[in-house]
C-alpha cells in the first residue's frame, strides 16, 4: 500500500471527516462548491479499491461493489452498514455518520470503479475548459511596423507584397504599408530584417522570399531578410519549425538556433529549439542536412546537449507531430507533456505535490479542447488534474 492510500478504516478516524461528511451531503443535494467537490476527489483518491475486483461486464456490476465495500467496512470497523439507499446520514452519531455517508456517496463513486477518471475531474475540466491553439501570427517589417495575420487564414506568402496562402492580399487594415517589401536593403545584402512570431496557442505558415515553406509552432519566432542577396540564406529560428526548402546549391540555406546551425542539402527538417528546452533537436524527415558539420539521413535525429551532438534513427512522425495537428507523446515524463500541452492551450501550468515520475505515452488531436487531452491522461490512473481559469494543476 502506498503511503498515500488509506483503508476504509483509517478514513472513519481522519480529522476531516465533518468536512468529509458536508461534502457529501451538499454533493447529493447539489450544492457542492467547487473546494467541496476537490475534498470528495481527494477522498475518492485515497481510497484502496485493489480487493475489488468484478468483471465490469457482471450482471448488477455496481451493487456487487457496493456490497464487497460495505463487507470491507463492516470487517474494519465492525458496524454493519445498510445498503447506500437506505441510509440516512443526518442523525447518525459522529463516527457511524461518516461511515455511513462513505457508503451512501458509494452510488457516485461505482461508476468510476470502471471507468478511466475520478468524481468530478470530467464534470470541473468541462465546466473549465479550454478550447485549442488556432491560426495566428504576427511579421514585424524592417520599419518596425507590425501586421497581425488573420486567423482566419493558414499562411502567408512574402514577396514584394504580403498576400496569404490562398492568393488573397493583406488588407490595408492589417497592413498599410505592404508595398515594396523589396526595397532598398538597410546593411549588409543579407541583414535580418523581418520577424515572424506566434505566440502561445497559435501556429502560421510562412512561404519566404524564396519560396521556402516554414510551420511556425506555438511560441516561436524567426528572422529573415525581406530579400536573399547574399552568398548564403541565413535563418534564426527561436522554438520550433518545419522546414520545406527550396533547394540551391549556389546560395546555402541555414538556420542558426540555440548553439547549432542547420544546413539544408536539399530538404525537409524539424527543429525543435525552445530556450525552456533541455536540448534542441533536429529531425530530419527527407533528403539530407548538416547540423554543425555533422549529416544527417533521413529518419535520423540530432540531440544537441551542452555543445555534443548525439544522432539517433527514429520514426520522424512524433517529431512532426504538432504539424500534422496532433500531440504524439512516447515514453515522456509529465512536465515534458505539461510544457507543450501549455505552449498550445496558453496555460499556466502548476504542480501540486510529488510529480509523477511515471513516462507516458499516446496520442491526441491538437484541435480537441484541453479536457480530452487531459482524461486521455488521467486514464493512466498515474496523474490527475484540475483547470481554474487558465490555470492547469496536476498532482499525481
Amino acid at each position: 500500500m502506498s503511503p498515500d492510500t488509506h483503508t476504509i478504516k483509517e478514513l472513519v478516524y481522519m480529522p476531516e471527516s465533518d468536512q468529509l461528511l458536508q461534502a457529501i451531503e451538499r454533493y447529493l443535494a447539489g450544492q457542492a462548491t467547487a473546494a467541496e467537490k476537490q475534498v470528495l476527489n481527494d477522498w475518492y483518491r485515497s481510497f484502496n479499491d485493489a480487493d475489488v475486483e468484478v468483471g465490469v461486464d457482471e450482471p448488477d456490476y455496481a451493487q456487487v461493489v457496493e456490497a464487497r465495500l460495505r463487507l470491507r467496512i463492516q470487517e474494519s470497523t465492525g458496524i454493519d452498514i445498510a445498503p447506500a439507499k437506505e441510509i440516512r446520514t443526518t442523525r447518525l452519531w459522529p463516527r457511524v455518520a461518516v461511515v455511513a455517508a462513505a457508503v451512501a456517496a458509494l452510488a457516485l463513486f461505482v461508476y468510476f470503479f470502471i471507468a478511466p477518471c475520478h468524481l468530478d475531474d470530467r464534470r470541473d475540466l468541462l465546466v473549465n475548459d479550454i478550447a485549442p491553439g488556432k491560426s495566428g501570427a504576427t511579421i514585424t517589417l524592417a520599419s518596425g511596423q507590425v501586421i497581425a495575420l488573420s486567423d482566419q487564414k493558414k499562411g502567408v506568402i512574402v514577396g514584394r507584397d504580403l498576400k496569404y496562402a490562398d492568393n488573397t492580399p493583406v488588407m490595408s487594415s492589417e497592413a498599410p504599408d505592404v508595398s515594396g517589401l523589396n526595397g532598398p536593403d538597410k546593411g549588409s545584402p543579407g541583414a535580418l530584417e523581418m520577424t515572424a512570431e506566434t505566440k502561445k496557442g497559435q501556429m502560421y505558415e510562412f512561404t519566404l522570399p524564396d519560396g521556402t515553406k516554414v510551420w511556425l509552432n506555438a511560441d516561436s519566432k524567426i528572422s529573415f531578410p525581406s530579400q536573399f542577396n547574399g552568398k548564403e540564406r541565413k535563418i534564426l529560428l527561436s522554438g520550433e519549425a518545419y522546414f520545406a526548402v527550396v533547394h540551391n546549391a549556389k546560395q546555402p540555406f541555414r538556420v542558426e538556433s540555440n548553439g547549432q546551425v542547420v544546413e539544408d542539402i536539399g530538404t525537409e527538417f524539424n527543429i525543435n529549439a525552445y530556450a525552456d528546452g533541455s536540448s534542441t533537436k533536429t529531425t530530419l524527415v527527407e533528403g539530407s542536412a548538416k547540423v554543425n558539420d555533422i549529416k544527417l539521413k533521413p529518419n535520423q535525429q540530432a540531440v544537441l546537449i551542452n555543445n555534443t551532438i548525439k544522432v539517433t534513427t527514429i520514426d520522424p512522425e512524433q517529431a512532426i507531430a504538432w504539424k500534422n495537428n496532433k500531440f504524439m507523446f512516447e515514453s515522456q515524463d509529465i512536465r515534458e507533456i505539461m510544457t507543450i500541452i501549455a505552449r498550445w492551450y496558453n496555460v499556466k501550468v502548476v504542480y501540486e505535490g510529488p510529480v509523477p515520475e511515471d513516462k507516458f505515452g499516446g496520442s491526441v488531436s491538437r484541435f480537441d479542447n484541453i479536457s480530452k487531452v487531459l482524461n486521455a491522461l488521467e486514464k493512466t490512473k498515474n496523474v490527475y488534474f484540475r483547470v481554474e481559469e487558465r490555470t492547469v494543476y496536476v498532482r499525481k
